[in-house]
């Protein structure tokens, strides 16, 4: 019997999002929330406030502070000689390090060691005098045998087995461990065994003795003896390579410029190594095996966009070479070590997926650390934007140059979406917060970005670029606070900024701003009201921008220079009623805002309005209006929208349309055959799929899953041609089920789902632990939905099915996630009235309590933990 309940479990379609670089990003547009589509907000400036004086003095306590390590001692150099005990996870190392006191005399010097079992500690080598020492487990505190001045070097040498263990893990960074073996013993038949390292924040003294802060800097060698079988990877270059017995060798890495401990790399493994070129800087690009006919696609376009910064900065890139390399389970989405950049295996892809979601976001942001990040770091954590912000935005200079501004202006509008949906506001340099990855939120990384925009629209291109080079320039190889940032701009502008930098980088949040129009006169007045909460934000934010006015005739527009720093602000303008008026008409202040405007305006705005953010506002209250109101878009703003550059805009313009009309049908059909943009044709068959079927439909799904290569496309055409013809469908699915698409899994599981025949179950079976990312929900989703039309035996038989993978924790997080929600969804459908009717339902909510709890026991990952507590 279909039921309601049926209805609702082949619904369960689970999405989840995450990582460094927050983070993997794909270039396949989101819906727009409500609160960016009303409107953006901006920041005040230069307003000074002070704290309540609290009724009891004495209760005061003094706000947390994060400050920058105190260095007494300088580490100038670090040498390790390293091998691994694979059966055992452990790091058999030697360490020189070489030391000068800061400033003071210094007769001890104290290393952070994480976890160490030390067989000797010397002065100078293996040779030396030994040292007394004192050990917490953390760190190692080093008497030296006499008081060193300043400009006095000296070196300990350290003998050491470090077995690397977690102590928790983030969002960002799942797992501090700091140093992975992977399939170590070599246990999981379809897994490569290797070893890399994940050293942000301070993770790198698990596995090598070092000062693990951001404010410290070394160069280094390092000696990495393996099996002769591995390839190995480190900052800098290989300089040697020679036997080592047992059949094992030596590779001597070599990295003559300092860079910060945490930065310090190195992976061991089997790899494909495809070599490339920039100038004369070599490039190469790791991958597994069956990668490497498309090494160079995953990794596209890094000659070209390190030509492209390099000019764009007038710095050129700055080290001895730039390797990329993909690794299995990593912890985090990427990694900028200096000169070897870490990826995890999601952007390991074919030329067909590549085609559909292309790696261009995260490699340039990593690459880009190279000169903010790695060349110039952040002195502390609280400061961390001054690496991520920048390489967040290296994310829109690059699709700015490559794709087009349209390009720009659309994963622009994404990372105002994260930033205002994320909550938690704070400052961007934040110095009271409760634990170093706290820092890698949308904050350091999308307001970071956001800000920076900001600032180079308000001064100009040529001086934003000169002022970064001259921070790039003043500042490399050191350390830096938000203030060298400032004072590089000021310098290079002879304009004071710190108002800029108090409301943006130090100051919290933004304004919320409500737009008015009216025209009287032979003039327009546009007020503007800051609305944020005072008690939270700033009152009043000083805010320079412009208000641009469209001629009804058409001609040129002109542009007016305002700025706002009144809580509510009126500004008077010569414009005719007929003539269109825009306040920050590239929406480039970082603000939500309440734009009150009508429909005759809508149209105008996205006729002749020619930014991205403003016609993408008028579209959208185009297509509301459409819904709730007597209102039917023009054909020709439709059609418009259907021809536009924007792959948002076309997005728009298929909500818009009506199939039925056969002239918007054509157009359809075109985009649907022949979009560049495969998000575009998924969604054109998608929309033509909620149409009553017909023989010309079917032809064109048809069309598309024998010539459309992409997997979400056909994905999208199989389930239009199983609406139409049902056993067509399935037996065009049966062909393609032997995919390693995600989609296409997921999408042909959907089919079966929906089919109800039990012949399906072991295409679920089979593919429970491949299908991975977020179609896994959805996948599992559909699985649970047929196991469920074919009885309580089947549907106890996918429960521990699910439950099995969920609970490993080689599964892929995705999996443990996705896998693990929809067992809790299904626990709560099993209390509904309706489910209590169904047969043994009663036993399916004990069994899936049991396969929960042995999931939540299992399960190590921190954030997966909290998230587990809560059902």
């Amino acid at each position: 019997m279909k039921s309601n309940l049926l209805l609702t479990m082949l619904s369960i379609v689970l999405l989840t999002a995450g990582c460094k670089t927050p983070q993997s990003t794909t270039q396949t547009p989101v819906a727009d929330p409500v609160i960016v589509e009303t409107t953006f907000e901006q920041l005040d400036t230069m307003v000074i406030s002070a704290d309540a004086v609290p009724k009891n003095p004495e209760d005061y306590e003094l706000p947390v502070y994060r400050a920058s390590q105190s260095k007494p001692n300088d580490l100038k150099h670090t040498k390790l000689r390293l091998s691994f005990d694979w059966e055992n996870e452990q790091v058999i190392g030697q360490a020189t390090l070489k030391f000068e006191p800061t400033f003071y005399p210094q007769n001890s010097v104290t290393v952070d060691a994480k976890g160490f079992d030390f067989k000797s500690i010397k002065l100078n080598n293996s040779a030396g005098q030994d040292l007394k020492y004192e050990y917490t487990g953390q760190e190692v505190t080093i008497m030296l045998p006499r008081t060193y001045q300043r400009g006095q070097e000296y070196e300990v040498y350290i003998d050491y087995i470090a077995t690397p263990a977690a102590s928790g893990g983030s969002s960002a960074i799942t797992s501090d461990k700091g140093l992975f073996f992977i399939n170590p013993r070599g246990e999981e038949a379809d897994k490569p065994r290797q070893i890399w390292t994940q050293g942000e924040t301070e993770h790198n003294s698990r596995w090598m003795p070092t000062i693990d802060q951001p404010n410290e800097r070394s160069t280094q060698e390092f000696w990495i003896t393996v099996n002769d079988k591995y390839k190995t990877l480190s900052n800098g270059l290989m300089i040697s390579s020679t036997p080592a017995p047992n059949g094992r060798r030596t590779d001597y890495w070599r990295m003559d410029q300092p860079h910060a401990p945490y930065l310090h790399m190195l992976v061991v493994g089997e790899f494909a190594k495809v070599d490339d070129k920039w100038r004369n800087i070599p490039l190469s690009y790791y991958v597994e095996e069956e990668y490497r006919p498309y090494a160079k696609e995953i990794f596209a376009h890094t000659p070209e966009m390190m030509e492209f910064f390099s000019t764009k900065l007038g710095v050129d890139y700055p080290w001895a070479k730039y390797a990329q390399i993909i690794v299995r389970d990593y912890v985090s989405g990427a990694m900028e070590n200096t000169t070897a950049s870490i990826f995890g295996e999601f952007v390991q892809k074919t030329d067909v997926e590549l085609a559909e979601d292309h790696n261009d976001l995260i490699v340039a942001h990593e690459m880009f650390h190279h000169w903010f990040g790695d060349y110039v770091t952040t002195e502390s954590w609280s400061n961390l934007t001054l690496n991520e912000g920048f390489a967040n935005y290296s994310e829109y200079l690059w699709f700015e140059h490559h794709d087009g501004i349209d390009g720009a202006e659309s994963h622009r509008l994404n990372e105002l979406n994260g930033y205002i949906g994320s909550g938690n506001f704070h400052p961007l340099i934040w110095y009271g917060f409760a634990q170093n990855e706290d820092m890698f939120d949308a904050h350091s990384y999308n307001k970071g970005g956001l800000v920076l925009h900001m600032l180079r629209k308000q001064i100009g291109d040529d001086a934003f670029f000169a002022s970064l080079k001259k921070y790039l320039n003043d500042n490399k190889y050191t350390a830096v606070e938000v203030g060298e940032l400032r004072m590089a701009f000021e310098d290079t502008l002879g304009e004071d900024l710190q108002w800029f930098f108090d409301q943006w980088f130090l100051g919290n949040g933004h304004p919320e701003l409500t737009i008015d129009y009216a025209y009287a006169d032979g003039n327009a007045m546009v007020t503007v009201e800051q609305t944020q909460d005072p008690d939270n934000f700033r009152p009043i934010f000083i805010l320079p921008t412009r208000v641009e006015v469209f001629p009804a005739n058409g001609g040129k527009s002109t542009v007016h220079e305002v700025m706002m720093d009144k809580r509510i602000q009126t500004f008077t303008v010569p414009a005719g009623a007929d003539d269109l008026v825009v306040f920050d008409p590239e929406t480039t202040i970082l603000a939500v805002r309440d734009e009150k405007r009508s429909i005759a305006d809508s149209e105008k705005i996205f006729n002749r309005v020619p930014y991205l953010q403003k016609q993408l506002f008028a579209v959208r209250a185009l297509n509301t209006a459409a819904d709730s109101e007597d209102y039917t878009v023009p054909a020709t703003v439709v059609k418009k929208a259907l021809n536009a550059k924007s792959l948002r805009i076309r997005n728009n313009g298929i909500g818009m349309a009506d199939p039925s009309d056969p002239a918007m049908l054509a157009v359809l059909e075109k985009l649907a055959l022949g979009d560049k943009e495969s998000n575009v044709r998924q969604n054109v068959i998608s929309r033509l799929s909620s149409i009553p079927p017909s023989p010309q439909l079917v032809s064109l799904f048809s069309n598309v899953l024998e010539n459309d290569k992409s997997p979400s496309v056909q994905a999208a055409a199989l389930q239009g041609l199983f609406q139409a013809d049902p056993t067509t469908a399935l037996a065009k699915a049966k062909m393609l089920e032997n995919t390693e698409s995600d989609a296409l899994i997921a999408g042909i599981g959907g089919m079966y789902a929906a089919s109800g025949d039990a012949e399906y179950l072991p295409y679920f079976e089979d593919r429970l632990t491949k299908v991975d990312n977020q179609e896994a929900g959805e996948f599992v989703g559909a699985y649970l939905g047929l196991a469920f039309q074919n009885g309580p035996e089947a549907l106890t038989k996918a429960v521990k099915n699910i439950g099995s993978v969920a609970a490993n924790q080689k599964s892929s997080l995705w999996q443990r996630y996705g896998y693990t929600m929809a067992l809790a969804e299904l626990r709560g459908l099993t209390k509904s009235d309706e489910a209590a009717a169904q047969p043994g339902m009663d036993a399916i909510g004990t069994l899936l309590t049991e396969q929960i709890n042995t999931i939540k026991s299992a399960e190590t990952n921190s954030q997966l933990k909290m998230v587990f507590g809560q059902i």
